[in-house]
């Protein structure tokens, strides 16, 4: 149960976190920016050399720059909740060394000791 907890936390995070990246890239998505000009006529003429008819092309292309964006927004999310379990896992350490060696004493063999201490006759 505490791993489901777990994942659904980190999907939570993820969720959360990709959603604020996309509206920060969108954010510095603007019509007088040279760049985005030259990146929305290169996905224009991508969408010609597909085949797609001229009265499509400007809305494929904004829609192809808006996957892209989404994807740049999930990259982000996933290098935040990996920071997350970082984070985690370092303040999860002193509690792993507060909890002790190893078992002391002779049981739990396991197979191997058992055929040390018996071998196979011939």
């Amino acid at each position: 149960m505490g791993g489901s907890f777990g994942i659904a936390l980190l999907a939570v995070i993820f969720d959360q976190r990709r959603s604020l990246h996309r509206s920060n890239l969108v954010e510095h998505l603007t019509v007088t920016n040279p760049l985005l000009q030259e990146r929305l006529s290169q996905l224009q003429a991508l969408v010609l050399e597909r085949g797609e008819g001229p009265g499509r092309v400007a809305d494929q292309a904004l829609q192809l720059l808006s996957d892209q964006v989404g994807r740049q927004a999930s990259l982000l999310a996933c290098s935040d909740v990996f920071r997350v379990v970082g984070l985690l896992f370092l303040l999860a350490l002193p509690l792993v060394l507060l909890t002790g060696g190893r078992a002391r004493g002779g049981g739990g063999g396991g197979l191997i000791e058992s055929l040390v201490k018996s071998p196979i006759p011939a």
